[in-house]
Order: structure tokens, then C-alpha cells, then sequence
């Protein structure tokens, strides 16, 4: 894997690395559970924004989707690569947390 440039930017459609060369193993060990749980917390958030919502908003309807703790960062984390996905895009709308309003794609 050739190390990209804090100037340049992956291919569209280029997954980024979840881990850098020189991070310790613990981190390369999640950045590997990351990728394989990723798509599933995507389809989950995908299922919440059903109606648009903040990071928290959704995060609380997969919560009570699934019966498991969801945390905004998690959505937070699955919301930008879902954008580049096409699954989901960012609203106009700020709600009075300072958080933007996303909606599904």
C-alpha cells in the first residue's frame, strides 16, 4: 500500500485505510473488526434514516431498533462514507445541538 500525501485524496470510490503503517497492533487489530462491521452499521443507519436525523436522533433509533447501544460516533463515523456510497447526504438543516441533518439517498 503506497502511503497518500496529507494533499492528496484517495480515487472515488478508494476505501481509506482504517489503520496507518506505524500504528500499534491493537489499532490494526480494530481497523480489521472495523471493516467487517462496518457495512452492518451502515445498513442500520441507512434503516433510521428513514425520516432525516442528527447523529443522535439516529443513533437512538438503532438503538431502539436493535435492542443494542449505538452511539452517535458510531453514526458519525459510517455518515461520510456512506455519503460517498450514495447512501445517505447532509441537509441544510442544523438542529439546536450544532449537528447537521442527514437523510438517506
Amino acid at each position: 500500500m503506497q502511503q497518500l500525501s496529507i494533499f492528496e485524496h484517495p480515487q472515488p470510490g478508494a476505501r481509506a485505510p482504517r489503520a496507518r503503517r506505524d500504528d500499534p497492533v491493537t489499532s490494526k487489530l480494530a481497523a480489521e473488526k472495523a471493516g467487517k462491521f462496518a457495512k452492518d452499521h451502515a445498513d442500520l443507519i441507512y434503516d433510521a434514516l428513514e425520516k432525516p436525523g442528527d447523529i443522535y436522533e439516529i443513533a437512538e433509533r438503532v438503538t431502539a431498533a436493535t435492542g443494542k447501544p449505538f452511539s452517535n460516533v458510531q453514526v458519525a463515523r459510517r455518515l461520510p462514507e456512506m455519503k460517498q456510497a450514495g447512501r445517505a447526504a447532509p441537509t441544510d438543516e442544523i438542529r439546536g445541538n450544532g449537528c447537521r441533518v442527514w437523510k438517506r439517498t
